[in-house]
């Protein structure tokens, strides 16, 4: 494991949700960087909730939205992102759709929680 030198650690925490009652949907996050909400959050009510983390690309956040409004699910939504992206593999993607679907993509899918329907 390589060491990791002294100082600040810097992380960024983002949750998605959607209520099993109401199937309101609700999506925030928190860091060091400013006005990261401007890249990270995607939201749309009655659609989806969306994440882009990890070098954060807006286009992306309005892609998944728009996949979401064709009707793809959540699970397809971040396939497509993955397929496109020439950086995938540096990112992590979060997607709830407004049936609860759910699904992400990471460096270690393991630390991203438990993507599944709930």
């Amino acid at each position: 494991m390589t060491e990791v030198p002294p100082g600040v650690e810097f992380h960024t925490f983002t949750v998605l949700g959607r209520c099993a009652r109401t199937g309101r949907l609700g999506i925030g996050t928190a860091t060091r960087s400013l006005a990261v909400g401007a890249r990270v959050t995607h939201a749309r009510a009655g659609l989806g909730v969306v994440a882009i983390m990890a070098i954060a690309d807006a286009r992306l956040g309005h892609m998944a939205l728009k996949l979401l409004d064709l009707g793809y699910k959540a699970p397809s939504v971040i396939e497509e992102l993955v397929k496109g992206d020439p950086y995938a593999e540096y990112r992590q993607l979060g997607v709830i759709d407004a049936d609860g679907f759910a699904a992400a993509h990471g460096q270690d899918e393991s630390r991203l929680g438990g993507a599944s329907r709930g």
